[in-house]
């Protein structure tokens, strides 16, 4: 036990000060991390349960693959130098069950029914390989003779493999179509954040309209599975618009206000990826309830 007279050095109790507070609070000068107090961890749950009650659930024949956790995180983090609203994220991935075993044996039955033409295939590749070697060998020799005939069966078995490409047996169109038609329309994948900061799409842009929506903009890809992505903005949102055609891009942000308390909601950034007739049906889907739960009925808009 130390005496009364004796006092702690000045620079110790000033490190031991600190190693308390490191322990509550760290800031790096680009942000914040403390741990969460009670009523930040009921917020947090909250949250993530409005989020996911305003966003489209599986559809019939689909089945959730994986969703976040309905839980609050131990330390909250804030970008910046001060506090402001706290971001909260959920997000959830679908995957079609039902029919997918009907159309995983379709695509079965497509590789087993063009086995024969793509047997074809190898070997008239393998004979256009083979006269092409033999009509070098005679030019290499001064045998035009030899030359000719190995040419003329060359282009003949060129002629029958071309024949085979561009056909309707192409067993190459036909199990690609057969895998493309196994996996289109068979996923999705749905995310909604509370307080986010920024959001943004680029490429061939389509606006389109969603009730309450600050903005909603969805790019439709050319690819042999139709995928699409959209992004659905709620509240007040700075947004800018950069190019035209293909080149397009939208960005916007909302940084959260430092002079609202943490646990208020000031906006709300979903996104969507599927296919693109599923994509609409899924922007029809939003959920009016849940979105009633996160902002108030005038605060949709700036």
């Amino acid at each position: 036990m130390l005496p009364r007279s004796c006092h702690l050095p000045r620079s110790f109790a000033m490190l031991m000060l600190l190693a308390c507070t490191s322990q509550y609070v760290r800031a790096d000068g680009d942000s914040i991390t403390r741990p969460s107090t009670a009523a930040e961890r009921t917020f947090i749950v909250a949250t993530k349960q409005a989020l996911k009650d305003a966003l489209p659930g599986a559809p019939n024949g689909w089945a959730v693959e994986y969703e976040s956790p309905l839980e609050a995180e131990e330390t909250v983090t804030f970008l910046g130098k001060k506090e402001s609203a706290l971001e909260v994220r959920y997000s959830a991935e679908y995957k079609l069950v039902e029919g997918l075993a009907e159309r995983e044996a379709a695509r079965d039955r497509a590789i087993s029914e063009s086995a024969d033409a793509r047997s074809t295939m190898d070997k008239l590749t393998a004979q256009i390989q083979q006269k092409i070697r033999a009509a070098a060998a005679a030019r290499e020799a001064g045998d035009r003779s030899a030359y000719e005939q190995a040419k003329s069966e060359m282009e003949k078995a060129q002629q029958e493999y071309d024949a085979l490409m561009e056909g309707p047996a192409n067993p190459v169109k036909i199990v690609n179509a057969a895998e493309y038609a196994m996996r289109r329309d068979t996923r999705i994948t749905v995310k909604a954040v509370a307080n986010s900061r920024s959001a943004g799409l680029s490429g061939p842009l389509q606006e389109v309209q969603v009730p309450r929506a600050a903005l909603a903009v969805r790019r439709d890809y050319s690819d042999s599975e139709r995928l699409s992505r959209a992004i659905v903005l709620f509240g007040p949102w700075t947004v800018e618009r950069f190019g035209s055609g293909q080149t397009q891009s939208i960005t916007a942000s909302h940084p959260p206000s430092s002079s609202e308390a943490v646990t208020s909601i000031q906006s709300v950034a979903m996104e969507f990826e599927a296919e693109r007739d599923r994509l609409t049906r899924l922007l029809e889907s939003i959920q009016p309830t849940g979105l009633s739960k996160l902002l108030p009925p005038d605060g949709a808009k700036p």
